[in-house]
């Protein structure tokens, strides 16, 4: 018996998963769409604003955040032969992405911004001081962990181009829509170009996490002991492909 952690998944089936959360996120946006539209403050805008927190969307992001870090962690856990360094990057990368998912549901972000504020000596920052916060730390573990980068990126190529450019589509829309966004808001003329980059915004966030999540996947399909079937094979076990 294989030691690590068994994910019951292929390739396949990370595909699809990929697919359908971008679908669902493509639904989300298309709701704040139509409800904007209407220009009603009803229920669903409630529900479904990609502008607010304690919402469908800002929920779906949270529990996207957190099961990217339990797959990382997964990774660390059962990758009892990889050597310690890429273990290591498993770990630090999977407790990052657990402290993204409390941001997202705790705000921890806006109220930090809200905090630094009013400390009159410390430079103000457009979309919010938690910008170069968090860039400097994403800079700092670049720079600090350079090397298990580059060993992760050596020994899983495909997995690690996936996670990167998800993570690009991240700082997209969580750095510089954030920015544009902001500005429109503070001059308060453009109540429809402001709409828009909301619906960038967040799409880019919530559709980066998602490839994010499809490369964590596909660490853990190599990584933590499971065992990736052929097609047809997968087609004849329980719950596979029909």
């Amino acid at each position: 018996m294989r030691s690590g952690i068994h994910v019951p998944l292929t390739r396949r089936d990370a595909k699809k998963l990929l697919c359908s959360l971008l679908l669902f996120e493509l639904f989300l946006v298309m709701v704040y769409i139509l409800d904007s539209l209407v220009g009603v403050q009803s229920p669903i805008h409630k529900l479904f604003n990609l502008d607010s927190e304690s919402t469908i969307p800002a929920w779906f992001s949270s529990m996207q955040l957190c099961l990217v870090g339990i797959l990382f962690l997964c990774s660390w856990v059962g990758a009892v032969k990889q050597k310690a360094d890429s273990r290591l990057f498993f770990l630090m990368v999977g407790l990052g992405f657990l402290f993204l998912s409390m941001d997202e549901a705790a705000e921890f972000h806006e109220k930090l911004t809200r905090v630094l504020t009013h400390i009159e000596w410390l430079p103000q920052f457009t979309g919010g001081l938690w910008i170069p916060l968090y860039l400097s730390a994403l800079a700092i573990f670049g720079i600090a962990g350079r090397r298990l980068i580059a060993a992760i990126w050596k020994a899983y190529p495909h997995e690690s181009l996936v996670v990167a450019a998800g993570f690009a589509i991240i700082l997209v829309g969580s750095v510089g829509l954030e920015i544009i966004t902001h500005l429109f808001w503070k001059d308060g003329n453009s109540p429809v170009l402001y709409r828009t980059e909301v619906v960038f915004e967040e799409f880019f966030e919530m559709a980066g996490t998602s490839v994010v999540l499809y490369g964590a996947l596909l660490y853990a399909l190599r990584t933590s002991g499971s065992v990736v079937v052929p097609k047809a094979q997968a087609r004849l076990q329980p719950g596979g492909d029909e």
